[in-house]
């Protein structure tokens, strides 16, 4: 049905992905790729800390090593799926466990500042100050989680001992641009082809005010820009909608997504 209708209707189809590329070409691209390659530079080296009173500090607050605070942080700067990729090669170091990965995939789902104070803040809502409340709102959140299930974290994760990296620093730039380029190019693929089908939804069901609505859960920057409503946005915010959704199940590709803790941290 879906391949008869992109022949027939091929000019909405053609609308839908000319969309999505600029989409990823004025948001997207600009805002994740090279943030994403000093994200996993900085991960990649594997800083370490000797400070005890701060380890101790993230340890009993967190519940987390230095190594996944790091992952918390990143996420909350990165964009939604740096914080599942992070955790998805933490733990295919052996450096936590499954169930510790999926209390930290909760809340390290977040849209980073990029996308929020510019995209949404200045671009959609005209307001750069709006943008940064919605901004502090979205990863507050993120934060209380985090306390919230420190109890629980703490008994799960595997402490191993922080190691300086061992590679030279110019293997581990051309391997986090080329992991960062699949990243951004995946996250990119999502997006126009969720923007193909959000442009059939409005086609379609035009008259029908419940089944358009789906937009707003499909594609999240497609989403917001159907809204002037702030605190509808800040929903859909946490919300993410199911393009990320997808981009997260795509990149945790060793440790799975426990749906159920998934959801709950959506909401």
């Amino acid at each position: 049905i879906l391949i008869t209708v992109l022949i027939v209707f091929s000019d909405i189809c053609k609308t839908g992905v000319e969309r999505g590329i600029m989409i990823c070409g004025n948001v997207i691209i600009p805002s994740l790729f090279p943030f994403t390659v000093c994200v996993l530079m900085l991960m990649n080296l594997n800083i370490t800390v000797k400070n005890k009173v701060f380890l101790k500090f993230i340890y009993y607050t967190f519940g987390q090593s230095f190594e996944m605070f790091c992952v918390m942080f990143f996420s909350m700067l990165g964009g939604y799926p740096i914080g599942c990729k992070l955790i998805n090669d933490i733990f295919k170091n052996e450096k936590i466990n499954s169930k510790a990965a999926h209390i930290m995939q909760m809340y390290c789902v977040n849209a980073g500042p990029a996308f929020i104070i510019s995209a949404v803040g200045c671009g959609v809502l005209r307001s750069k100050a709006v943008g940064i409340i919605l901004f502090l709102s979205h990863i507050s959140v993120s934060f209380v989680m985090a306390i919230c299930s420190a109890k629980i974290l703490r008994k799960n994760y595997i402490i191993t001992e922080q190691k300086s990296s061992e590679n030279p620093f110019s293997e581990i730039f051309v391997n986090s641009v080329y992991s960062a380029s699949t990243v951004v190019m995946s996250i990119c693929a999502y997006v126009i082809l969720f923007s193909c089908l959000n442009t059939f939804i409005a086609y379609f069901f035009e008259n029908s005010k419940f089944l358009k609505s789906i937009i707003f859960f499909t594609e999240i920057t497609s989403g917001i820009t159907h809204t002037k409503s702030v605190i509808f946005i800040s929903f859909l915010l946490g919300f993410a909608g199911i393009s990320v959704w997808c981009q997260i199940f795509a990149l945790s590709k060793n440790v799975k997504i426990d749906f159920k803790l998934f959801i709950l941290g959506r909401i």
